[in-house]
């Protein structure tokens, strides 16, 4: 009896919302086009133009991510891995089997310290002692101050951030950020 009551509104919203929807049978001559409903707005030219920052290929960020997959679970943990470029954008991202959705929300926020400097997310609560952009950040999600995001380098070119969530603490994330880095280190260049 309570399951019938609990799914009762939402059997509602589902028959309200199949009433709303136009009946299979319908010809598609008789719907308005998609585009008369929402017309899709032009790109922005500065993206449809822009070459990708400075990364590691994709060879190398699958590899490197596939590698902290692995180092995870070895040590009996399920995570997500991401790995982005210079400015920020995803190359790579990879939740492994088991993951939770935490995983994914946790992974966020954490390179954001990396990007301002270029080292370490764990490095986070140290820097904003003398960083209060830095620390007025981490007021706003204690999640940038998590261990997890390591800096990528080519040489000396900062050009990308690996990042590990899904462990029970950052040392860990760091861990296999690590594992994942050092297996492609040789070819960055």
């Amino acid at each position: 009896m309570l399951r019938r009551k609990c799914l009762g509104p939402i059997m509602l919203s589902m028959m309200t919302t199949a009433q709303a929807q136009p009946s299979p049978g319908k010809a598609l001559a008789d719907q308005a086009p998609i585009e008369a409903v929402r017309p899709r707005p032009p790109a922005d030219p500065r993206y449809a133009e822009a070459p990708r920052a400075r990364a590691p290929s994709l060879a190398q960020a699958l590899e490197a991510s596939t590698t902290a997959v692995a180092e995870c679970n070895k040590l009996g943990y399920h995570c997500t891995v991401q790995v982005s470029d210079a400015a920020g954008e995803i190359v790579v991202l990879l939740s492994g089997d088991g993951a939770g959705m935490r995983s994914l929300h946790l992974m966020k926020p954490k390179p954001v310290s990396v990007y301002m400097h270029k080292v370490a997310s764990s490095n986070a609560r140290e820097l904003a002692k003398t960083d209060p952009q830095l620390a007025e950040l981490i007021k706003g999600d204690s999640a940038i101050a998590f261990g997890g995001a390591l800096p990528i380098f080519a040489g000396d070119e900062f050009i990308g951030v690996i990042t590990v969530s899904g462990t029970p603490n950052g040392t860990i994330d760091e861990t296999c950020a690590q594992a994942g880095l050092d297996k492609i280190a040789a070819q960055l260049k």
